[in-house]
């Protein structure tokens, strides 16, 4: 078929260009009118492929076959299995293989010469060297709806370094919690280049106490979309949030910002953020968040997922109780 090649193999570490590529090469499928076929999760294997190149094609004059996740195959089980059906490759099938590398989990080596060998395509898609890793960063959040400050990319560089998937989940979760379009510093970045914990909960830390629950609300369902489940949400703003309190109690009984600011950890700019977040929360709203985020975890023992899921949207996201004058 015109503009399809037999065979393509795009590997690298480059994680969200492969993403792109993937979906450029199943839009071009579309637009041509090729059947798409999908082998991803468990039938992402060698033999899976084979099996689906001897399959015979029915319905339109082409197929294209995307395979994800190769750099997970042994180089012996391509070689005895798939190669012999990628000889027989027929002239109404594509195949695609896609291999999202990291450090040891790489291309095979045999299913490399053997795209190049029936005329397909092999193409690399690497991220950058450290010294050009905050262009691609700034470069990256912009197609993300995000800018980025040069001493932002630097930061999330220098913390994270050349590693895709923890670069993309910075990025997803800067968009998750920033308006389409802001501008962002170090400042604003630091607290999301921390660990796992931080990545995740203080978006919606930050949402909660400003009081805007439909944020927080959208920000649940979104990390909730990405597999992180209510109890581990709960766990770690439960956290953050008490964390946040304890620096607004020891401001509150007249403690320096400087002593504060000394005890909390990270960059200076993000302790910094962190004890001025706490000196001007409402501190009534706050010590409400803490309880009603106890009195969640005590409820959500010994539930199921689901259960727990709706009582925290029960319960987490209703008006606060107020006392009559």
């Amino acid at each position: 078929m015109a503009n399809l090649k037999p065979a393509y193999l795009l590997h690298g570490d480059d994680h969200g260009k492969l993403a792109e590529r993937r979906a450029n090469l199943r839009g071009l499928a579309q637009r041509l009118g090729a059947d798409l076929e999908f082998l991803e999760g468990d039938r992402a294997t060698p033999d899976s492929a084979a099996n689906a190149l001897g399959a015979l094609t029915l319905g339109a004059e082409h197929r294209v076959i995307i395979v994800d996740d190769v750099q997970k195959w042994k180089d012996k089980d391509v070689a005895v299995r798939l190669l012999p059906a990628l000889a027989q490759l027929d002239s109404t099938t594509t195949i695609a293989f896609f291999a999202r590398e990291e450090k040891s989990k790489t291309a095979p080596a045999p299913l490399v010469e053997a795209v190049k060998k029936i005329g397909g395509v092999v193409d690399q898609v690497k991220l950058p060297e450290e010294k050009n890793l905050a262009g691609w960063i700034v470069r990256e959040a912009s197609a993300q709806g995000i800018e980025l400050d040069r001493e932002a990319a630097d930061l999330i560089g220098n913390r994270i370094g050349r590693r895709p998937s923890r670069l993309g989940r910075v990025l997803e979760v800067l968009a998750l919690g920033t308006d389409r379009g802001a501008r962002l510093g170090a400042a604003d970045v630091a607290p999301f280049v921390g660990d796992d914990a931080d990545l995740v909960a203080w978006p919606l830390v930050d949402a909660l106490v400003a009081g805007n629950e439909q944020q927080a609300l959208r920000l649940m369902l979104e990390l909730g979309s990405r597999g992180e489940t209510s109890v581990r949400l709960l766990m770690m703003v439960q956290s953050r949030a008490r964390e946040l309190r304890d620096l607004a109690v020891r401001l509150a009984a007249g403690e320096s910002r400087q002593a504060v600011e000394a005890t909390v950890k990270g960059p200076p700019w993000a302790r910094g953020k962190r004890v001025q977040e706490a000196a001007r929360a409402d501190r009534a709203w706050l010590d409400t968040l803490v309880v009603r985020l106890s009195a969640i975890e005590i409820s959500s023992r010994g539930g199921g997922a689901g259960d727990s899921d709706v009582l925290v949207i029960q319960q987490l996201f209703r008006p606060p109780v107020t006392t009559s004058p």
